[in-house]
């Protein structure tokens, strides 16, 4: 954590993810609700997208909510119709 983007920061915790090693993150807060949301490359075999607790310290107890292709460099969008979308790669 940190007060100002360029640091400095103090380290909180390290963990995994509702206990799937995890990689290639990214984060997504929906501007129509702020729920915050970590999408991630689920140990090679999937995109994981999960609910982030209030303090995004940790995700919450529904686990992985959408399970995706494995691919890498996610990004998420929320229109302002409701819609969802996931711009990825394949994986390189």
């Amino acid at each position: 954590t940190a007060k100002l983007p360029a640091g400095p920061f103090t380290f909180v915790a390290g963990f995994r993810p509702d206990g799937i090693p995890s990689l290639d993150m990214n984060l997504f807060l929906d501007p129509l609700d702020g729920q915050a949301y970590l999408i991630r490359d689920c140990a090679h075999d999937y995109v994981g997208i999960s609910r982030l607790s209030a303090d995004y310290l940790n995700t919450t107890e529904a686990g992985v909510i959408a399970k995706l292709h494995t691919c890498e460099g996610m990004a998420m969008f929320r229109l302002a119709n409701g819609t969802y979308y996931v711009i990825t790669s394949h994986l390189t």
